[in-house]
């Protein structure tokens, strides 16, 4: 059954006219962005796949944020903004949402979370306003869900989601559900079950990357609070890469699935020629479903000769 709780309401106050919150060490909130181009790493292909790798530094040219749980960054006040505008919309689809998890379970996604923040630096945070586990998720720039597990257990289950920030998708119609389930509308082959259990079974940190265009520079692309932009050659084309970080707790049987999407404008995205060349395969490589499923059928042709004829700057 799900249950909404009191604290997927929660807001924090990110400062008019600040880059900062009041509640996270201005220090750690200036540094430049991530950047990740999972299209690069294929060689040109797009994959639907699990692509699990090791959470470690500068793995992708990021120094040490490539090895982070969290990051926290200059666009950290505009995240926070996202978050607070989803949970004040209202619906039963923002903030937390409690299919069942269980009360260790939180306990443990909630340490894990207050020990990444003070190895951080941002131990000032930890303030009594962020007792709760959908506290902490309102005070960073990741969303979060976690996947329970059981010993006896065939399948996992997604018992908890704090998802203010999704990708064309509603977290309500994950909650409670299997791995399988929550995937069935995705076009790729995967034993999902073999890599959540590997990971909960050796409290492993992996990261994945997920991405795909948008036609607007909205955090939050849930596809009732923002429905679909149309391709618009006037408005621009943004790239939106998800980076995925699991963290298997075994000790409760669970794992933790951090989310956090990142939105490029094109032009950067086209800055070196060898990314625009490998944007452009991997766009090609794709298969109709895969096509339908990002929401690029439509307009496909389209998009490929805007992005063909794009230069940088514009």
């Amino acid at each position: 059954m799900l249950r909404r709780s009191p604290g997927g309401r929660t807001r924090v106050d990110a400062g008019p006219g600040s880059v900062d919150s009041p509640s996270v060490p201005p220090t750690i909130v200036t540094t430049v962005p991530a950047r990740y181009f999972p299209f690069t790493h294929d060689a040109g292909r797009f994959t639907m796949t699990a692509g699990l790798s090791p959470l470690t530094s500068d793995r992708f040219g990021n120094g040490d944020a490539d090895g982070r749980l969290l990051q926290f960054d200059r666009r950290h006040r505009e995240y926070v903004a996202a978050k607070n505008r989803a949970a004040g919309h209202g619906s039963s689809d923002s903030g937390e949402i409690d299919a069942g998890c269980s009360r260790a379970t939180r306990r443990a996604a909630h340490g894990l979370l207050v020990d990444s923040l003070r190895q951080q630096g941002a131990a000032d945070a930890l303030t009594p306003g962020t007792r709760t586990l959908a506290d902490l998720v309102m005070l960073v720039q990741e969303d979060l869900a976690i996947v329970e597990r059981g010993d006896t257990d065939a399948e996992s289950r997604l018992s908890y989601m704090h998802v203010s920030l999704p990708s064309r998708w509603s977290p309500l119609t994950k909650a409670g559900r299997s791995f399988a389930q929550v995937h069935r509308p995705v076009p790729m082959q995967l034993d999902g079950e073999r890599y959540i259990a590997d990971v909960i079974q050796r409290g492993a940190r992996r990261q994945r990357f997920v991405w795909g265009l948008q036609f607007d520079s909205e955090l939050d692309q849930h596809p009732r609070r923002h429905p679909p932009a149309r391709f618009d050659p006037r408005r621009g084309i943004w790239l939106r890469v998800e980076r995925q970080v699991l963290v298997g707790l075994p000790a409760v049987g669970a794992m933790l699935f951090l989310i956090r999407p990142y939105v490029t404008p094109m032009r950067l995205v086209v800055l070196d020629a060898t990314r625009r060349r490998l944007l452009l395969s991997a766009l090609r490589s794709m298969t109709d479903a895969q096509r339908r499923y990002k929401g690029l059928q439509r307009d496909f042709g389209t998009i490929v000769d805007h992005l063909q004829r794009l230069s940088p700057g514009r």
